[in-house]
């Protein structure tokens, strides 16, 4: 997907660049850190990284709490990625791991006190943005499958 600074780069470095040098255009600051943090500031002891096995299979950053909502907007609305509901994933990942969903608990968040009366702004964002607002939160209940053994 192409957007505001280009395409998604299959390279964790070159990637990783580009969304610090976004953030950095909006006066965000959001530090890389972890391994390619490493490989960024001593390129030199590259080799010795990749010896002692530490491979590159993800992108880590820190910022600042309070730049939370514009480091959102910027990773969904300027550099393309989309948010994946992971919680159905790892529902799906239990099951096949043997485990059996007892229960889906739903919570409705419509008055907690992380909105502060927000909702009239995040209905507003979802008008606007052409997107859903789900007031919910999913509490899947497991059980471990008994392991039934033959008898002879």
């Amino acid at each position: 997907m192409t957007d505001k600074h280009g395409p998604i780069l299959d390279d964790f470095m070159e990637e990783a660049l580009r969304i610090e040098k976004a953030a950095k255009g909006l006066g965000i600051p959001l530090r890389i850190i972890g391994c390619l943090a490493f490989r960024i500031k001593s390129p030199e002891f590259t080799d010795l990284h990749i010896k002692m096995g530490r491979e590159v299979t993800d992108i880590d950053y820190l910022s600042y709490f309070k730049h939370q909502r514009k480091l959102i907007n910027v990773f969904r609305d300027d550099l393309g990625y989309e948010w994946i509901p992971l919680g159905f994933y790892c529902m799906n990942e239990m099951m096949k791991r043997g485990y059996l969903l007892k229960s889906t608990v739903v919570k409705n968040l419509d008055e907690t006190k992380a909105k502060r009366s927000g909702q009239a702004l995040w209905r507003y964002r979802a008008l606007v943005g052409g997107f859903y607002v789900f007031k919910h939160e999913y509490i899947f209940v497991f059980q471990k499958k008994a392991i039934l053994k033959k008898t002879n």
